[in-house]
């Protein structure tokens, strides 16, 4: 018969297995029947006959199993078989079925939902053709930053000037009204885009350079998804216009399905051309052309004339060469210092890969989520500890099964197979609740990242093969961790030995084992107790820092000048009515105004000249009247800007201490002057204050009047101190200027986004694992209570009193906390050391955070023996020495 016949004919006999068992059935009785017969002929008696005819025929069972497995596939019923009884031993003991399932279910769920970012933030790449060949152009700035927006001016003198590349385009994330209130995620592209990215429309066509032309007319591309969501896929759309700001563009076509830009937190639904935006909003968006706005992030790709390593070197060392030309090129004369740009001039750009797309946010939250992966690790294998434990527990208690089933033929492997199938169901089933946590997970993290933007973070953290093959492994994995030492030794023994043994000697190989796994399980408690210790007092010390101002109680808005008011010019009269009248809200205790606020994006560093001539930089800033009150940093000496700093008047300025004792040297700089975009004297100093970061101390700051450095205040920024209830100061002031008004708090809590991920995330993770420890030290300490009845009776027999049968169980759990503890903070120090950049205020392995994190170990370890403990205590000495 040919390999092909004999699996139809064992598929056959798997499909129609109870047809065929009755036709065995009917044919094997047809034998014994028809032997009985001759028997009886030959003078035997009907029942010696039939017992005669067992004999000769031998045993029936054995047949049948024969047959079976010569016309089916025995191994493949094999595994059902398991299965099914896996399944019924899950039934019947539903609580240490749950217990395990959920266990595995937050382990898994935690792993997959911190995957989903890390894949959706770094690891995904875009599906774009060879997208390894693509980079992105940056540029090493001051303070080690990497600058990676460009002005629209050099994108396009790189893009002409870049034969050392296949293609270059600029990109940046935009967010149009779209009408009726509907704000779209879009994003504005350079003619170059979809020719370096190598797209192909589904629907009509792609931007081209002819698009990216001043006065082309205004053509969009909408996204795929876009399209389906919002027309239905509609092939008519193709040609029509769609509202965007002010104005409208036509849709010429649609991106690829999968493809929704290089921003992979911000898909983009509609792509403009970047040289349309004057015709869309004429009043803001013309800037963005301007050779001072830094907006555009450079994609480029590699040539494939060449290898991708390279290609790299050849291209870098050409981008080098060309970069000051292109640079200087795109500058007015004499514009250079002027605006602080020597650093990029001279700046040596590089190729990072650009693979799996752009996003601000890897450089701030790349590190934490790694962190996260391995403490969320950490308590998976806490979580299998404990399942392992359980399992030793439950193998011990089905030893004498495992032993009968091993003596009447079941060989090792077989018995194996079985305690490892339940595993795997378990696993499963953990694996399949985790996905479903990790789904809520990771848009949990995902809103919360959001919370520190100002557009909302539009990830897809959606299920996708590298998630689920992800969850897949950590399923295998686990059910390898927990599975197999139970499996090992519930086999160990071999039946005669396992027969043997008492339940006792059993119980004391079992418990040995188990002991082992707590102490794992302690040790790690300890690690990520101590690292949610490290980061919930790094979220303290930067809320409770003094930065230099207040944001208590302080609110502030955008307010910007009318038309009517730039035209004239009359911003000092505007801006002095508008305090004027916020001032006399109630409630209100002091009004400021200043260009930017502390922690917000925007802030300039500066060169400047000392009455010396030697040169200085400075952090620059823009304020009017009040505004130092406002956010209550002390004027230290001299005096505040007035409005009477206006343009007839001399230009002044404010410093601060970073600033005086930098330059100054202990002098008096009252009356000093500076001379930066212009001349002006010092007529006050201010405490120091960390505009930039709450990390980072105060730098040297100079303060100048809103109203003399000759730029026109369009917009500027109200700020409020108020007292008592700030939701009635805010509605008070958006009645009043009919703008929203928003807490300086927010602000701040904005700029801890990291901080707070860690110190929740890290919490949530360390309360687990100690959770998950305490319930695997309390389960080993009650079964082995259970197994030392006898042992405790005995004592209790010779007198031992109750608080010392108490002791000697609490003194097992001390042991055992002693020694995970002892394992386990070493390992603090080497790690703690890694994540110091994301602590502050607190030394690698902070003495007293290991010492509340080994407190708060001990305390629930010892609650975790209290029951075990007292319920020992309690045992009859008569009814113990009963106990086998």
């Amino acid at each position: 018969m040919s390999a092909t016949s004999r699996f139809a004919s064992r598929l056959r006999g798997m499909i129609f297995r109870s047809r065929l068992d009755r036709e065995l059935d009917d044919e094997l009785r047809f034998h014994l029947e028809m032997q009985a017969a001759d028997n009886a002929k030959s003078g035997m008696d009907a029942t010696e006959a039939s017992y005669a005819a067992a004999r000769a025929f031998g045993g029936v069972a054995q047949v049948k199993e024969r047959h079976r497995e010569a016309r089916s596939f025995a191994g493949i019923e094999s595994i059902f078989q398991d299965l099914g009884y896996a399944l019924r031993a899950m039934r019947h003991n539903p609580g240490f079925t749950a217990t395990a399932v959920v266990s595995l279910a937050l382990g898994i769920g935690a792993n997959t939902a911190i995957f989903s970012l890390i894949d959706a933030l770094l690891l995904r790449s875009l599906p774009v053709s060879h997208p390894e060949r693509l980079v992105q152009i940056v540029a090493p700035y001051r303070n080690g930053l990497r600058l990676q927006h460009f002005s629209y001016p050099m994108v396009r003198e790189l893009a002409a000037r870049g034969g050392m590349f296949a293609g270059l385009a600029g990109f940046s994330s935009e967010r149009f009204d779209t009408g009726d209130g509907i704000h779209t995620v879009g994003a504005f592209v350079s003619g170059g885009y979809y020719k370096t990215l190598r797209l192909v429309p589904v629907a009509g066509r792609l931007l081209t350079e002819s698009d990216d032309q001043p006065g082309a007319p205004p053509v969009a591309v909408i996204s795929d998804g876009y399209w389906a969501r919002r027309f239905g896929r509609d092939p008519s759309v193709i040609g029509k216009s769609i509202r965007i700001e002010g104005g409208s563009a036509t849709i010429v076509g649609a991106s690829p399905p999968g493809f929704e830009g290089m921003d992979v937190a911000q898909p983009a639904d509609i792509t403009l051309p970047i040289a349309v935006t004057p015709q869309l909003e004429p009043d803001y968006r013309a800037l963005t052309l301007n050779y001072n706005y830094y907006g555009r992030g450079i994609v480029a790709r590699l040539r494939d004339d060449l290898p991708i390593e390279q290609a790299r070197a050849g291209a870098q060392a050409k981008l080098a060469a060309i970069w000051a030309q292109a640079y200087l090129a795109t500058m007015p004369s004499g514009q250079v210092k002027n605006f602080g740009s020597m650093e990029i001039l001279n700046a040596k750009p590089e190729l990072m890969p650009a693979a799996t797309g752009w996003t601000d946010l890897r450089p701030q939250f790349q590190k934490p989520l790694l962190v996260l992966m391995g403490i969320a690790g950490a308590v998976l294998l806490i979580a299998c500890a404990n399942l392992a434990n359980l399992l030793l527990a439950r193998s011990t208690a089905r030893q004498r099964e495992i032993a009968i089933r091993m003596a009447i033929g079941a060989g090792r492997g077989r018995v194996m197979r079985q305690l490892l199938t339940e595993s795997v169901l378990l696993a499963m089933a953990g694996a399949g609740l985790g996905i479903g946590m990790a789904w809520l997970g990771s848009r949990f993290l995902v809103n919360l990242l959001s919370s520190a933007q100002r557009n909302p973070i539009l990830l897809d953290v959606s299920p996708n093969t590298h998630i689920l093959a992800f969850a897949s492994l950590a399923a295998i994995v686990t059910t390898l961790l927990f599975g197999l030492a139970p499996a090992f030794r519930a086999t160990a023994s071999g039946a005669a030995g396992a027969l043997k043994d008492s339940v006792a000697q059993i119980a004391g190989r079992r418990s040995r084992l188990a002991a082992a796994l707590v102490v794992v399980q302690v040790s790690l408690s300890v690690l990520l107790l101590i690292g949610a210790g490290v980061f919930i007092r790094t979220l303290i010390n930067l809320r409770t820092l003094d930065a230099g101002f207040r944001h208590e109680g302080v609110l502030m808005a955008d307010i910007s000048a009318p038309e009517t008011v730039q035209r004239a010019a009359q911003f000092e009269l505007y801006y002095r009515e508008l305090t004027e009248r916020a001032r006399r809200l109630p409630g209100i205790v002091s009004v400021g105004l200043s260009d930017t606020t502390p922690l917000q994006p925007g802030f300039t560093t500066y060169d400047f000249k000392l009455p010396d001539k030697s040169t200085g930089e400075a952090t620059y800033d823009r304020i009017g009247p009040g505004y130092f009150e406002a956010v209550r940093t002390p004027i230290l000496q001299g005096r505040d800007v007035q409005f009477s700093d206006s343009r007839g008047a001399a230009p002044v300025a404010i410093v601060n201490q970073a600033l005086v004792r930098k330059y100054f040297s202990g002098q008096n700089p009252i009356g000093l002057h500076l001379q930066a975009a212009r001349d002006v004297e010092i007529v006050g100093v201010v405490a120091d204050t960390r505009l930039q970061s709450l990390r980072e101390a105060a730098t040297p700051t100079l303060y100048v009047s809103m109203f003399q450095d000759g730029l026109t205040p369009r917009f500027s920024y109200l700020v409020v101190h108020a007292s008592g209830s700030l939701t009635q100061a805010s509605a008070e002031l958006r009645h009043e200027f009919n703008v929203p008004f928003r807490p300086l708090d927010e602000q701040v809590e904005k700029t801890l986004i990291q901080e707070r991920l860690m110190a929740s995330l890290a919490g949530a993770f360390g309360a687990l694992a100690l959770i998950l420890a305490t319930i695997g030290l309390y389960g080993l300490l009650a079964y082995t209570v259970s197994r030392r009845t006898h042992e405790v009776g005995i004592r209790m027999a010779l007198g031992a009193k109750q608080s010392q049968v108490r002791w000697m169980v609490v003194r097992d759990a001390l042991i055992l906390l002693a020694a995970g503890a002892a394992l386990g903070a070493p390992l603090a120090w080497p790690l703690s050391r890694l994540v110091s950049s994301l602590t502050y205020g607190l030394t690698p392995a902070d003495p007293s955070t290991i010492a509340l994190a080994c407190g708060t170990l001990a305390l629930f370890g010892v609650l975790a023996a209290f029951v075990p403990a007292h319920r020992a205590s309690r045992v009859e000495p008569m009814t113990a020495l009963r106990v086998d």
